[in-house]
Formats: structure tokens, C-alpha cells, sequence
């Protein structure tokens, strides 16, 4: 986006193995607000498809409401919420249904999950290191970053 789009791009994560919107996203909304961002870009729903006690309803709750509390924190911020990595129809409906209810920009990534040739293997390294489960590998990771980059160029 830097280079391309000519924007100042800082990448301030709270990245965390096996976080959820719940447990990590949520909680720190806050340290998201302070920097007073242009453009949030939230992707959660991997892990919670497989956390004791996570459902597609309680996802749902939680992305609507730290959409909510972005938009309230930071009322000109662009959020643009992705879909999960991991295909389940009840997760990817959810952050259909959060974008338009709150009308937060959606990054569909379905056809990119589905291509085989965007999946990293047990043996790969990616940016957060040795790959454990299924993730996207860099061809993946960046066909993702064009796909957001895309619904930020219509914004600005």
C-alpha cells in the first residue's frame, strides 16, 4: 500500500497464536484507538472455529461490537473486516452480515482459501515462522494484501 497507493503505512499488530476476536481483539481495541488509525483492518475467525465454546453466533457478537467500537472511538477510521482463511459458511455469513449491518468494507478471501496453490505446508516458513495448521503461504498472503488493497484504493 505504500508503495503502491503513495500512503504512510504503519503495521501495529497484537498478533497472538490461537487469539481470538474474544480473548485478543477485543480487549485490545483501545491500543488500536490510541494510534488513531485511517484504515483498521481486522481478520479473526480462524481459531475461533475451534475454541472450546466459540460459536458463529458469539463470533458474530463480538466482530459487530469491536466494529462498533472502532467506528464509535474513531468516527472517519475505514474498517475493513476479512473473511476467515478457514472456509465455514456460518463464519464467512457472519462477516457478511457484521459489513453490512455496520456498513464496514468486506474482504471476501473465499476463492483465494479454496486455490490449493495459496496454502503453505508443514515444512514452510512464513512471516510468523514455522507454519503449524492451514494458512496461507506468501503467494497466498500477498493475493490477500491485494485484495484489501483493492477496497482501500476505492475508499481513498
Amino acid at each position: 500500500m505504500q508503495k503502491a497507493l503513495g500512503f504512510k503505512v504503519t503495521l501495529t499488530g497484537t498478533w497472538r497464536s490461537g487469539a481470538t476476536i474474544g480473548t485478543s481483539g477485543l480487549p485490545n481495541i483501545s491500543s488500536v484507538t490510541t494510534n488513531k488509525p485511517d484504515v483498521v483492518i481486522l481478520q479473526y475467525g480462524n481459531n475461533e472455529q475451534t475454541a472450546a465454546g466459540s460459536t458463529a453466533s458469539l463470533y458474530h457478537d463480538n466482530l459487530t461490537k469491536a466494529v462498533q467500537t472502532l467506528k464509535a472511538q474513531l468516527p472517519k477510521v475505514k474498517v475493513i473486516i476479512v473473511t476467515p482463511w478457514t472456509q465455514n459458511p456460518a463464519f464467512q455469513r457472519s462477516v457478511t452480515q457484521v459489513g453490512s449491518s455496520t456498513g464496514a468494507a468486506v474482504v471476501d478471501i473465499a476463492k483465494i482459501s479454496t486455490d490449493n496453490s495459496n496454502h503453505a505446508s508443514a515444512s514452510t516458513s512464513s512471516w510468523a515462522g514455522k507454519v503449524s495448521g492451514d494458512w496461507p503461504n506468501d503467494q497466498g498472503n500477498a493475493k490477500i494484501a491485494a485484495a484489501i488493497e483493492q477496497v482501500i484504493a476505492k475508499a481513498y
